[in-house]
């Protein structure tokens, strides 16, 4: 019996869960710690601290990839950047442009703080994403 509720508990978080398959490309050298946030929201969007999962990778080529496992299916964007002096702040200048690597799921070209719509995807099975890196 137990077997049967295990196996019912795994089936059914199987059904409502996907995977996200990330390749962030466009990576330049002085990229030393790519900072990704999965966000479920759009009031929490593009703060990296309030996203619904984040993490930081160590950058040692000009692509590199992150899966997101299990993740419940929903509606979801990916922001992310560079931190390049790794203070774990998005850099800007004095008028807010960003001077550190940046990049969306969906790779909108933003000219604007970036929004939730401009970045958002349906998750209802795994997903494949690829983001380029823009600066």
């Amino acid at each position: 019996m137990q077997k049967k509720i295990f196996s019912f508990i795994v089936l059914s978080n199987s059904l409502f869960c996907s995977d996200i398959f990330v390749e962030v490309e466009n990576l330049q050298n002085e990229c030393k710690i790519l900072k990704i946030g999965l966000y479920n929201s759009k009031e929490s969007f593009p703060t990296i601290d309030k996203a619904y999962k984040n993490l930081d990778l160590k950058v040692l080529s000009s692509k590199i990839n992150h899966t997101f496992l299990n993740i419940p299916n929903g509606t979801y964007a990916i922001a992310l950047f560079c931190d390049e002096n790794q203070n774990s702040l998005l850099d800007k200048n004095f008028i807010g442009i960003p001077k550190e690597a940046f990049g969306f799921s969906n790779n909108p070209k933003v000219f604007r703080k970036p929004n939730f719509e401009d970045a958002k995807f349906e998750l209802n099975n795994n997903k494949n994403l690829k983001i380029e890196v823009q600066k």
